[in-house]
Order: C-alpha cells, then sequence, then structure tokens
C-alpha cells in the first residue's frame, strides 16, 4: 500500500494475524524483502533448500561493511542449510525433489549443485572441479530427453558455474532447430510456477527457446535460420508475460529496460513458488551488476509497533500489544516519495476444494499382540488415551481428472502435545498373511502438525505414522489437505472440509 502521509489508515480482514510490516523504496528494498521471505519459509525440501541458500548468499554479499552480528547469523544459518541440502543427495550425488523416496531430476540436481556452488564461495570453500562436473554427467544420463525449457535452464545454471556447455548447448539447438512454438495457455496473475509442474504448453516453450538463445549467444553457436524466426516470437511472448519470472528473463537480455527492475521485484509476492522467486531475484542481481542495496532513511512506527530482527538488512515490524491489531501506521518521519508498506498477515479465509482427490483421514489404536499389532478402528466421539499409541492414517485417491498430479504436500493438523514417533523400527501390521513391517516414517515436522510430501500421486496412496498424545484436553482441528505446491490454488481437504475435534485423556 502507497505511503503518503505520517498517518495512514490500515485495512486488515477481521481475522488477520501474525501481522508484519516492512517498507520498500525502491528496487532495492523490494529485492531484500524477497530475499528475507524466502530465507525464512518454513519447508525445506531440495529446492526449497536451494532457494533458500541463493538469497543468503546475496545477503551475506551486501553485508560486506555491516554489522557482524548479522553476519554471523547469516553465515551460520548459510552453513547449516548447506549441510541439509548435502544430506539430502541420493545415489551417486543426485538428487530428487525432497530426498529419498523422490525420483532423481537434472533439473533439480543442476539447481541444488548451482545453489551449493554459490554457498561454498560465500564460505570460502574450495572444491574439487570433478565435483562440479557431475551436473554434466547428470544431464548427460538423466536430462536428453526433458522439456525444452529444463534442459536450458540446466545449461545456464551449468554454464553460470563455469562448467563446459558449448557442445551441449549446440546439441540443444540442433534437436530443436526445426520446432515451431505451440499456443500459450493465458495465465493471468497466476502464481503457479513457470518452472516446476507449469503446463507443458507454449509459455514454456518460449521460455526456454529465449533462454537457449542466450545460452547460443553466449557460446557462439548459430541459430539455424528458421529457429531463429522462432526466437523473435518467443522473446516477444516472454515480454508479454505478466509472471516475474519471465519479465526477469527478458530484463536479463536487455528486451525490458534496467529501469523496470523496480516494477518488476515490486510484482514478487510471498504466495509465488520458491523456486521461482529465487531465479527471478538471480536474474535480476546479474542484471544489475550485483544484488542493489537499500539507501535512504530507515523508517520508525509509533510505539504501538515493535521492530523485527530480518534475516537481511530490511526492518520490519510487529505490533507490540497482543490482542487487538493497530489500526493506523504513524510514521516518526516523512517517508521518501514513491514508498510502499509492504503487509502480510495470516487469514483464516476459507478456501475451496479444487482438485478432484479425495483424502480421508483416520486415527487408529495400534493394540499389542502376538507377532506384532493389530488396528483398531476408534468408535465416533472415542477418547483417546495418553498412555496408548495410535495409527494416523490418510489415504489419497485421485480421480481420473485429476490426471498424475507432482509434487503435492499432505498437511496434518495434531493437537498441542502430540508427536509423531520418530521410528517404525520392529513394529509390524497383523491383518494379512504374514506380519508386514511398518513403513519409514517420512514427514516433515511442522508447529501445529507434520506433513509428508507426495511426488507423484499415481493410483490410490496411504500415509501412515504413528502418534502419542501427550496433553489432555479437547481440540480443534483443521481438515487435512493435499495441495500441490507450485500450483497452490489446487487443493483437495478431508471430507467436506470442517473441524475435527479430539478429545485426549
Amino acid at each position: 500500500m502507497p505511503i503518503t502521509s505520517l498517518d495512514t489508515p490500515l485495512k486488515l480482514p477481521p481475522d488477520a494475524r501474525n501481522l508484519r510490516v516492512s517498507f520498500a523504496q525502491g528496487a532495492a528494498s523490494h529485492f531484500t524483502r524477497i530475499a528475507d521471505d524466502l530465507i525464512d519459509y518454513p519447508y525445506g525440501c531440495v529446492e526449497q533448500t536451494s532457494s533458500r541458500l541463493i538469497p543468503l548468499t546475496m545477503a551475506l554479499q551486501g553485508m560486506r561493511g555491516g554489522a557482524p552480528e548479522v553476519r554471523e547469523r547469516l553465515l551460520a544459518t548459510l552453513q547449516a542449510e548447506r549441510l541439509r541440502l548435502v544430506a539430502m543427495a541420493g545415489p551417486d550425488a543426485v538428487f530428487g525433489w525432497w530426498g529419498n523416496g523422490t525420483r532423481e531430476d537434472p533439473l533439480m540436481t543442476a539447481y541444488a549443485y548451482y545453489a551449493d556452488w554459490l554457498a561454498a564461495r560465500s564460505l570460502g570453500i574450495e572444491m574439487p572441479a570433478e565435483h562440479w562436473n557431475n551436473v554434466l554427467a547428470v544431464y548427460g544420463k538423466h536430462g536428453l530427453k526433458a522439456p525444452l525449457f529444463d534442459r536450458a535452464l540446466v545449461l545456464w545454471l551449468a554454464h553460470e558455474m563455469g562448467l563446459p556447455t558449448q557442445t551441449l548447448v549446440t546439441g540443444l539447438v540442433e534437436d530443436h532447430g526445426g520446432m515451431r512454438l505451440r499456443d500459450g495457455t493465458a495465465r493471468g496473475a497466476s502464481l503457479g510456477s513457470l518452472v516446476l509442474d507449469a503446463p507443458a504448453d507454449g509459455n514454456r516453450d518460449a521460455l526456454g527457446l529465449a533462454l537457449l538463445s542466450m545460452l547460443a549467444g553466449d557460446e557462439g553457436t548459430a541459430l539455424p535460420p528458421a529457429l531463429e524466426a522462432q526466437v523473435d516470437v518467443a522473446w516477444k511472448r516472454v515480454a508479454a508475460m505478466p509472471a516475474p519470472l519471465a519479465r526477469a528473463l527478458a530484463l536479463l537480455d536487455g528486451r525490458l529496460p534496467a529501469l523496470q527492475a523496480d516494477v518488476l521485484l515490486s510484482s514478487v509476492r510471498a504466495e509465488m513458488p520458491t523456486m521461482d522467486r529465487a531465479l527471478t531475484l538471480v536474474w535480476v542481481q546479474k542484471k544489475l551488476g550485483g544484488a542493489p542495496v537499500p539507501k535512504g532513511p530507515v523508517l520508525v512506527l509509533d510505539e504501538a509497533w515493535q521492530p523485527v530482527s530480518g534475516a537481511s538488512t530490511l526492518a520490519s515490524w510487529r505490533p507490540r500489544a497482543a490482542g487487538a491489531l493497530p489500526e493506523r501506521l504513524r510514521l516518526a518521519q516523512a517517508a521518501p516519495a514513491g514508498t510502499v508498506a509492504v503487509i502480510e498477515y495470516e487469514s483464516r479465509a476459507p478456501q475451496v476444494q479444487s482438485l478432484a482427490v479425495g483424502v480421508k483421514r483416520r486415527i487408529l489404536r495400534m493394540v499389542p499382540a502376538k507377532n506384532g499389532y493389530r488396528l483398531q478402528p476408534l468408535k465416533a466421539s472415542e477418547v483417546l488415551r495418553t498412555d496408548q499409541l495410535y495409527m494416523d492414517e490418510v489415504t489419497l485417491t485421485p480421480t481420473a481428472k485429476a490426471g498424475r498430479p507432482r509434487f503435492g504436500l499432505v498437511e496434518v493438523a495434531l493437537p498441542p502435545g502430540a508427536n509423531v514417533e520418530p521410528t517404525t523400527w520392529g513394529i509390524k501390521l497383523l491383518g494379512g498373511k504374514e506380519p508386514t513391517p511398518l513403513e519409514r516414517a517420512r514427514h516433515v515436522s511442522r508447529r501445529d502438525g507434520y506433513a509428508v510430501p507426495i511426488d507423484v500421486l499415481e493410483g490410490e496412496v496411504k500415509v501412515r505414522h504413528l502418534l502419542r498424545f501427550a496433553q489432555k484436553g479437547s481440540y480443534g482441528l483443521p481438515p487435512a489437505r493435499y495441495y500441490r505446491m507450485y500450483q497452490p490454488d489446487q487443493v483437495a481437504f478431508e471430507g467436506a472440509g470442517g473441524r475435527r475435534v479430539l478429545q485426549v485423556k
């Protein structure tokens, strides 16, 4: 929202919570805001961990000569996130989307290596050249049948790392010498990703062809006349896309003036997929010759607000008192022209099911028996006990209309004091011909429950986790839900989306 006076009304929905306010005064402030949001993002798959490492390295570059305590905090975070990323590498150092249980992916591998390359340079870590060459080995083994945009992005990342890509770029040009762009899907202001899980249409082809033309120019590879004509069409389409990622690519190639970086960065929202936001920062930073540094006065709010330590250098504020939210933003001094307040908050606004996937959740009692456990369904409104072990079972059933959704996440709420048993070793379930070992837990802990990544939802999928309850009381929980991480408007809920009540004694 634009700031036009020292006293500005703050209009929020009645159910707003976890309010946070920061101020942006041009491209530099918006750049830092986006970097802070990525660094603070709560999940941690391979892509999101990489998308956190990238702005961390940018923040450290901008902190030279800055506050030592902030720099030390950023360095510690960078080291921890880098170790997390390395731990998620699969066999032969090939990455999937979320470590074990997700398939090998050349684009995810290249992106992870690129983020690690940036992190290693920031930390002063020297790695042998053959370590980075694994990107090209994985591309040659797994990536040659990937879509154009995936292949072009892998090679662009490898080129940025200084790897030899000329022969591979020439091969990619030859593979697509006779291509013609398909029609694109009208996306409008969609928050869906252009990189991951995007429709295989002309928009993605245009991005890939535009990126390929940049690579060919850098490597001195000539394009066939027919492909050159398609490149012109591709760039026009890319420049017309409203998505910040597409506009950042056009900015990088000079198809948009650098002065538009301010408007471009201001359009990046915290709801957008993390990889799209991180690549937008990468391309804008490269065009501007480095991460822009915020300038101008640090705006201060009145005593109703307290400052919050940000991930890097952008000041932000939260309400000082719990309960009622402030109704106005009162500044201690006049804001420079063009300043906007960036208002972030959580809302309990109801979501509507938009994905043709059935979601069913059952909590069952684990009953000890000879050679294992039997599952006992709970009766309606049955009370849970703190001295017993339970099974939490979520079943996903896609219809034919849903197709084979990728990159999905199951979110399951738990009451206070409940936790997922971290191990399933030695536990066997009875009911079949032979006792069946319980599959290992693969959840991601959250403040209010847990989440389970589902790489590909193909046919019915059951996820099971052992639960214990430690705090007595009556609790109302939101329904379990499944949504596509890179198309976040596509979501399915347990039942009719109503709340679940649990009694624990």
